[in-house]
């Protein structure tokens, strides 16, 4: 299963937060996510060896949630980026989110 396709936009300077929860298909029922980690990345483009950005991330239940201090996100270059998200359990890796980041500059420092 290829990962989903989910963009976000960042505004340099600001924090940001974003939250999802897992569901199962069939069921809707929450998926307990006890046990995963989760990981998700910013990079300048997908296969790109240079990191810009990796969030700060905590579960509870069945959400995740990832995010990036006011600090972390002044670091970040406008532009448009890639990122992506993956839970790992027990050695098993699962890509489930991928997409682009608008970065946008500030004007007001």
């Amino acid at each position: 299963m290829k990962p989903v396709q989910y963009d976000l936009e960042i505004y340099k300077g600001s924090s940001f937060s974003r939250a999802f929860t897992f569901k199962n298909k069939k069921t809707h029922q929450v998926i307990d996510l006890t046990g995963y980690t989760p990981k998700a990345q910013i990079r300048p483009a997908e296969n790109s060896e240079v990191l810009s950005k990796e969030f700060t991330m905590s579960v509870s239940g069945g959400t995740v949630t990832m995010q990036l201090s006011a600090s972390d996100t002044a670091e970040l270059q406008p532009g448009i980026q890639a990122w992506d998200f993956k839970l790992t359990d027990e050695g098993n890796v699962k890509y489930w989110i991928r997409g682009k980041v608008l970065i946008t500059g500030r004007v007001t420092v």
